[in-house]
């Protein structure tokens, strides 16, 4: 089988790269899913810059995902991980959005909170529309309209819905934050990552 050579997986610049961060995450998980009381996870997938990273690091867990496809609603993620939630209440659910796409459908911690759905929300935090910066830029350098982001705390934001939450910006603590996650409710993890460029699909 051929592998993909994935860049910058060994980074350890701050703020993470966030193939770094993505590859930590499910790396643990991969882990978990060897342990006999671990009933396999279900890993959805929003779209957005991230989506790149995750489709291809997946590959090295031969892992399939729940993700929107070639349509990529921004939004799509947190209400496809409530559903797979409540169709598959006895697996752990690791949701994986960028902070764009996580602020579309952000209500949806409502149903998280009160159904106390095991949900693990991972938000990437560029505090940027990463494509779309990157789409503007190639039509015109000059251009940077709309793309950058003053968002909210999201750790507060989490927790004004009962939701436990941290927030990291280095490998040894999205390592520490891992190893410490409790996997039998909600919990939020915001993950502040670089902004960086990933190949675009030019016709």
């Amino acid at each position: 089988m051929k592998k993909t050579h994935i860049d910058g997986l060994e980074s350890k610049e701050i703020p993470l790269k966030p193939q770094v961060a993505i590859k930590l995450i499910m790396e643990y998980f991969n882990d978990l899913d060897k342990l006999d009381n671990f009933k396999d996870y279900i890993l959805v997938n929003d779209a957005g810059s991230h989506t790149t990273w995750v489709n291809l690091i997946s590959e090295i867990y031969n892992k399939r995902i729940i993700f929107s496809g070639a349509m990529a609603p921004m939004g799509y993620g947190l209400p496809a991980a409530c559903g797979a939630s409540i169709s598959q209440p006895n697996k752990k659910i690791l949701l994986i959005n960028g902070d764009g796409g996580f602020q579309m459908n952000i209500q949806e911690l409502a149903t998280i909170s009160s159904n106390n759905l095991p949900i693990l929300i991972i938000v990437l935090n560029n505090s940027q529309l990463g494509v779309i910066r990157q789409w503007e830029a190639f039509y015109n350098k000059d251009l940077r309209y709309s793309v950058d982001l003053e968002n909210p705390d999201f750790v507060k934001l989490a927790n004004a819905y009962g939701i436990e939450a941290d927030s990291v910006s280095s490998r040894e603590e999205l390592k520490l934050a891992i190893k410490n996650l409790k996997l039998d409710k909600p919990y939020l993890l915001e993950v502040l990552i670089a902004e960086e460029d990933i190949p675009l699909v030019k016709s």
